[in-house]
């Protein structure tokens, strides 16, 4: 009778292998083609020809994994009027500490009309360059700037002299700048720029427009180089020492939320010493150690409010009260505006602060791309739980030997009560060491030693169209 125990492991171990048999954990895949430059030529034709690309007319689309050369471009167009669709296929920058400052995931320059869709670029000095380009757009493409290229400062996104780019709904993050536009006019929208380790989005171009994209976590938020750009309904929020850094006139502001979020940035806005002519209106500023600063701001004056009744700005520190309404604030009852002006400085004044947010503040939170690896503590901890298990095991069966000879049913039962408390344990060491410590994947961008996550949803093991698919909208209804 004393064999009930023994056939309790018995089954424990025949479950555990069915287990471990049927889990699909997920494993680093390795790159299909490896080491030189793809071209996509004029004619048509890719150079080599045994690229993993499949042709249908002009759109071409990646079959496998590509691992970038050394040196250089790794994919090259010179065709104009094509489709270019990662069907959530990686590519991936050489070996760190090997690259320079040239090397390249995707070049275009001097074609027309091409767009990219749905491809994971990690670890390349520069994500995606297009250089003197008419109408492209990029699309739903991730770029993760990890791990940075050694001496090089990874930019995700470049745009030089193009025209009428669109550049909407992709995640930039961890290069040092997320998105540069030099000489360009472009389109930003719906897009998530975090964790760069420089600014996420500059401006070097005069006729750019963004709207809805979510600015979180990096160094510096947006850097405005040029005048004459439009910045709305955008989500700045929590970046590490400046919100918006304005170096240009005469720039529009309309419907953002500028957010420290109590974090160590000094300023929400900071200006350089001759910007003057720049507009402010319907905007959010909270939780900034100090929302406006900089140069010679007491001096050049900047408009902070539409008038009246459309209102001016949000202020968390603006301590005024709202009893009175009209053009002069002298009418009984209240409007939503505050019935004294908030002053920045003597030329900079908000004529008619709201007293309420345009809307709530977006929750954010675990925007980061961890890479610590906790395979070490997850096998430490899995033995701990499987020794504890064992032994309280053998400690059972020895109290309930006695017990055997008249009762085997119960003895029986003990054991195998104590082999689906093993299982169960080994099954949830497996499962936390594959959320963990595994490969993890946004699109099929593989993240190691911890997943990412937006909002608290994870989001891996997702192909790259179907986890933009489950994001959940940061960008809430403005005004």
């Amino acid at each position: 009778m004393r064999k009930a125990p023994a056939l309790g492991f018995l089954f424990s171990f025949i479950l555990i292998v069915t287990l471990l048999l049927s889990m699909q954990v997920p494993a680093a895949s390795s790159a299909n083609f490896v080491g030189a430059t793809i071209v996509l030529k004029a004619d048509g034709t890719i150079e080599p020809s045994y690229a993993p690309i499949d042709v249908h007319g002009n759109v071409y689309t990646l079959t496998g994994d590509i691992q970038c050369p050394t040196r250089g471009n790794c994919l090259h167009i010179e065709r104009s009027n094509i489709f270019l669709n990662g069907d959530g296929y990686t590519i991936q920058g050489s070996t760190a500490g090997e690259q320079t400052s040239s090397d390249l995931a995707i070049y275009a320059g001097f074609v027309n009309n091409i767009e990219i869709h749905n491809i994971n670029i990690k670890g390349c000095a520069t994500g995606i360059q297009l250089q003197s380009v008419s109408k492209a757009n990029i699309h739903q493409t991730i770029i993760n700037g990890y791990p940075q290229p050694e001496n090089t400062e990874p930019i995700g996104i470049n745009l030089m002299s193009c025209e009428d780019a669109k550049i909407d709904e992709n995640l930039i993050a961890e290069n040092y700048i997320g998105i540069l536009v030099q000489w360009s006019t472009c389109i930003i929208t719906n897009n998530k720029i975090i964790s760069n380790t420089g600014a996420g989005l500059t401006l070097a171009t005069t006729g750019t427009t963004l709207i809805s994209n979510l600015i979180s976590k990096n160094d510096l938020g947006l850097e405005i180089q040029s005048s004459n750009n439009t910045i709305q309904k955008n989500d700045i929020i929590n970046n590490r020492r400046i919100g918006i850094l304005i170096d240009a006139p005469e720039n529009i502001f309309v419907g953002n939320n500028i957010v420290g979020q109590n974090s160590t940035n000094a300023y929400g806005v900071q200006m350089g010493p001759y910007e003057f002519g720049n507009i402010f209106r319907q905007n959010d500023f909270e939780d900034n150690s100090l929302h406006v600063e900089g140069g010679d701001l007491a001096l050049n004056a900047n408009l902070w409010d539409n008038g009246y009744p459309a209102g001016g700005n949000y202020w968390d520190t603006y301590d005024g009260v709202d009893n009175f309404n009209g053009i002069s604030q002298n009418e009984i009852g209240s409007d939503g505006i505050g019935d004294l002006p908030y002053q920045i400085t003597t030329a900079n004044i908000d004529h008619y602060p709201l007293m309420h947010p345009i809307r709530s503040n977006p929750e954010i939170s675990n925007q980061t791309l961890p890479k610590e690896d906790y395979s070490l503590i997850i096998i430490i901890a899995g033995a701990i739980v499987v020794a504890a298990v064992i032994l309280l095991g053998i400690l059972y069966w020895r109290k309930t030997r006695k017990q055997s000879i008249s009762t085997p049913k119960a003895t029986f039962l003990g054991g195998s009560s104590i082999a689906i408390l093993f299982t169960l344990s080994i099954m949830i060491i497996l499962n936390f060491a594959s959320i963990t410590a595994g490969t993890y994947q946004l699109g099929d961008i593989e993240m190691f030693g911890g997943a990412l996550y937006f909002d608290e949803i994870p989001i891996g093991f997702l192909r790259c169209s179907e986890s933009f698919a489950n994001l959940e909208d940061h960008q809430q209804n403005r005004v």
